[in-house]
């Protein structure tokens, strides 16, 4: 751990500058300033040294406004790799700590010893990382290996009867406000510094005749279509029927598409090549890419696609019925109507049976009113004798 402290140097500095660069030579008086702070001393344990390095957050780009540097005077404990087959007069327990710490930090130093160079490169970018990763600096111009001595490994080995103690060790650090100025830019340099990245981002490219040109297509189709069909477009006749086929399918969402081996598949690639989309759903937006074997090698996919489709699936704001649903309505309608007509026969046998009731009663009356009509002429009332 370190601790902060003021330096004269670091109150009179000038806040405003113009560069990284300038901070860089404002902090060289502060750095000295820290590097010589008498409480912070090197010791020596055998083959192992208590030391203190200097280290900052500097960025390496130029950039503008305000930026907080710090300082650190930290405590490493040193390990000189080269002297291993020179320590026959140490004692046991300094060897022990050295070995037990080279061993295990060798990644920060191996790097240095390999001899092509794209393998020393990959190394020291790994080492770069380990020591990120751990908390603490690479020294790269340095020999030396160094770890800061904050690490709980210090506490499993040999204290050399008390004196080797790194992790009572304390450093230092100073935090200076630096504030860089932003240049002002009129409109038209804004425009030309734009028009310059543009430029620079551009790539020239010549093609080749086996390469392809990759172009999206962007197809819109409602919901519950009945059938999508997606072609490759190539110019020349393709047929997809056999195991060697010339196209493939695929989605960016990580599916391959081949021909049909189930009746239930809704999406697959046709005797033609086409890539078949039945039943659509809202699910099946997406982009779908179709690859073409490379010329020269047959036996892999070219590294672009052909052709891609942008497919979108719109929700229908109307769904014609199809032939189940129809087939349901007919079998109802045709219901209703043998009940509406079943109906309709017994109320036109209950009406004809009341009608012949009705005229049966009607003939009846008529027949005994004639009958009294009859009784009454045979015998007549006789009006004239007295009551």
């Amino acid at each position: 751990m370190n601790d902060e402290v003021q330096l004269v140097s670091a109150k009179r500095v000038h806040a405003d500058v113009e560069s990284v660069k300038q901070i860089r030579e404002l902090q060289k008086e502060i750095e000295f300033d820290l590097e010589n702070l008498r409480d912070y001393q090197t010791e020596i344990h055998g083959p192992l040294t208590i030391t203190y390095r200097l280290h900052d957050n500097i960025p390496s780009d130029s950039l503008c406004g305000s930026i907080r540097v710090r300082l650190d005077r930290t405590c490493f404990v040193r390990i000189n790799p080269d002297i291993q087959t020179q320590m026959h007069y140490e004692d046991e327990e300094a060897k022990f700590n050295y070995l037990i710490l080279r061993k295990a930090f060798d990644f920060l130093e191996s790097w240095r010893s390999v001899v092509l160079s794209s393998e020393m490169k990959s190394r020291l970018q790994l080492a770069r990382s380990q020591s990120r990763d751990l908390g603490f600096p690479l020294f790269e111009n340095d020999t030396d290996i160094y770890l800061p001595c904050r690490f709980s490994l210090f506490q499993q080995l040999f204290t050399l009867d008390n004196k080797f103690l790194p992790l009572q060790k304390r450093g230092a650090f100073v935090i200076v406000d630096y504030h860089i100025k932003c240049p002002e830019l009129d409109p038209m340099e804004l425009i030309n510094m734009a028009l310059e990245r543009d430029v620079g981002k551009m790539k020239a490219a010549i093609l080749g005749v086996d390469d392809t040109r990759y172009m999206k297509l962007e197809n819109v189709v409602m919901e519950d279509t009945k059938e999508v069909r997606l072609s490759c477009r190539l110019t020349r006749s393709i047929d997809c029927r056999y195991n060697m086929k010339p196209v493939l399918w695929r989605s960016t969402a990580g599916q391959t598409f081949g021909r049909r081996t189930m009746l239930n598949e809704r999406i697959y690639m046709s005797g033609t090549c086409e890539l078949v989309i039945q039943a659509v759903e809202r699910n099946d937006s997406g982009i779908y890419q179709c690859f073409i074997r490379d010329p020269h090698n047959p036996a892999v996919w070219h590294r672009t696609p052909k052709l891609a489709y942008r497919l979108r699936v719109e929700k229908a704001n109307y769904k014609l019925p199809d032939w189940n649903d129809m087939l349901i309505g007919l079998f109802v309608l045709t219901g209703w109507s043998i009940c509406i007509l079943v109906l309709w026969i017994i109320l036109l046998i209950f009406n004809q049976q009341v009608h012949l009731n009705a005229m049966a009663v009607a003939k009846a009356r008529q027949n005994r009113n004639r009958e009294m009509a009859g009784i009454a002429t045979d015998f007549p009332v006789d009006t004239e004798s007295p009551v």
